[in-house]
């Protein structure tokens, strides 16, 4: 480790490096997310990358791994994980469909040990991603269930849910009409679900997402009263490996016309992306806090560092 680590304060030198982490055990393949410093990852000895199955485990801010545990729903049937965040305390909230069908879809809280503390089962909506804010509580898009007759859906219909820390009533936030139109939205579902990743996040005051509606995605933001505050093209249909700081920065990475990574930040005021002054060879992975973290993956282990960029102010105007 003191060799990589070297290496890497040799690379990110002068560009805001403030950490280093190696993590235990094999190579992992996609993460199924980042969150506080805690990887969650799917841990099947199978190969293929298809073979989401429900056998996860969650590393710590230190690297070392904290459990693996195989998934189950509420009745006890084996479940997939196919998205997930992570609490400040280790709390891993995994949306699940049981193995038996794949439109039984809910959230599984499982608490630091390994174990499944709660079920949430969401009435009448189809979990997509998910995450915690400051305060714990669980905020969630998603949209109808695939059972759902397309006549019986408007632009009523709200896409993002929020469970309270503790329990508590549900309440739900931005209707389908604020992003799309409804038969934008039957062509294009503006939260369905992705395999691993993330697509919402919150920073200290705000819920970023990304909606995938016509005729480019969008960053949408609400305030913690479930308001719609901003939303902006991301118009570069080649930007990926997104992050959303605490203070509200967005950034993406993408490539310059000679095929270098660069890192790019969303201009709020001009909705354009500017870059972002520095050059980082290694793949955005997610936010911790007002930190970037990137994962080096051309090397034979799993090290992901923290790299704080500076001078950069955030503009919360649309």
């Amino acid at each position: 480790m003191l060799f990589w680590t070297y290496i890497l304060w040799s690379i990110f030198w002068g560009q805001g490096l403030t950490r280093v982490v190696a993590y235990e055990g094999a190579y992992w393949r996609t993460p199924i997310t980042f969150d506080h410093g805690y990887v969650l990852v799917w841990d099947d000895p199978v190969e293929d990358r298809l073979a989401h199955a429900g056998t996860i485990a969650l590393y710590a801010p230190d690297g070392h791994k904290l459990y693996t545990t195989s998934l189950t729903g509420p009745g006890g049937d084996q479940a997939w994980a196919v998205s997930g965040a992570v609490n400040s305390d280790g709390t891993v909230a995994a949306i699940y469909y049981d193995r038996s069908s794949a439109q039984k879809r809910g959230v599984a809280l499982i608490d630091s040990s390994g174990k499944i503390s709660n079920f949430i089962k969401p009435d009448s909506y189809f979990p997509g991603h998910l995450c915690f804010a400051e305060d714990g509580a669980i905020w969630i898009t998603g949209s109808w269930p695939p059972t759902v007759q397309s006549q019986s859906v408007t632009g009523d219909f709200l896409t993002v849910r929020k469970y309270p820390p503790g329990g508590g009533p549900m309440a739900a936030f931005l209707p389908l009409s604020d992003i799309s139109s409804v038969e934008g939205a039957f062509i294009r579902r503006p939260f369905d679900q992705l395999i691993g990743g993330w697509l919402v996040r919150a920073s200290k005051d705000r819920v970023g997402m990304i909606a995938d509606v016509q005729p480019v995605k969008q960053w949408v933001e609400i305030d913690l009263a479930g308001n719609l505050a901003g939303r902006w093209d991301y118009g570069d249909a080649g930007l990926k490996n997104r992050a959303f700081t605490s203070a509200g920065l967005v950034f993406g990475q993408g490539f310059n016309d000679r095929g270098e990574p660069e890192l790019l930040v969303l201009d709020k005021s001009t909705g354009k992306w500017k870059w972002a002054g520095v050059t980082v060879h290694a793949d955005l992975l997610d936010a911790d806090g007002d930190d970037l973290v990137f994962r080096v993956s051309n090397i034979p282990t799993n090290i992901l560092v923290w790299v704080r960029i500076s001078g950069l102010q955030h503009s919360p105007k649309q």
